[in-house]
């Protein structure tokens, strides 16, 4: 019988060998990323479902022998209060989820991390390592000076004197 390691196993991927060798951390991240966005779908879901209901309980569907010329009592104020929850809830589930697999497919789980992706996949990594290697003038090393000693308290006001 085959071994059914990564190696091994011409069924699988060649790349796949990656995700067995993987750490328990990482995998522990990706399951975190995985449920968050499971959490996000299920409260869509619901959010959908009580969209819905919301929306089958204001037809009106008149019984037998009941007159259907005459529209049935409602308040208008009511009425749009519950378009506009439905519409919200359903919106922000719906981006949270939207959030939460892009953040999975990308492997993001923080601003900062988010915050470094954005900057290298827009280029802003190379350009902020060039502004870094560029020599400082004179006047601009002047003010940096003063406002660390500003800062540290270490800035004796040579007027006083």
């Amino acid at each position: 019988m085959p071994s059914a390691s990564a190696q091994g196993a011409s069924f699988l991927p060649s790349n796949f060998g990656l995700a067995i060798n993987t750490s328990a951390e990482y995998k522990e991240r990706r399951r975190q990323q995985m449920l968050r966005f499971v959490g996000a779908t299920v409260v869509t879901f619901v959010c959908a479902r009580v969209a819905y209901r919301g929306v089958l309980s204001r037809k009106y569907v008149p019984t037998f022998l009941q007159p259907n010329h005459l529209p049935p009592p409602f308040s208008f104020h009511k009425d749009a209060l519950l378009a506009i929850t439905h519409s919200t809830l359903l919106a922000c589930s719906a981006y949270t989820m939207a959030v939460m697999g892009g953040c999975w497919c990308w492997d993001v789980s923080s601003f900062q991390e988010f915050s470094w992706r954005m900057k290298k996949l827009l280029g802003g990594a190379e350009k902020e390592q060039e502004i870094a290697m560029q020599p400082v003038d004179e006047e601009t090393r002047a003010i940096q000076d003063t406002m660390n000693n500003l800062l540290s308290g270490k800035f004796v006001d040579s007027e006083e004197n």
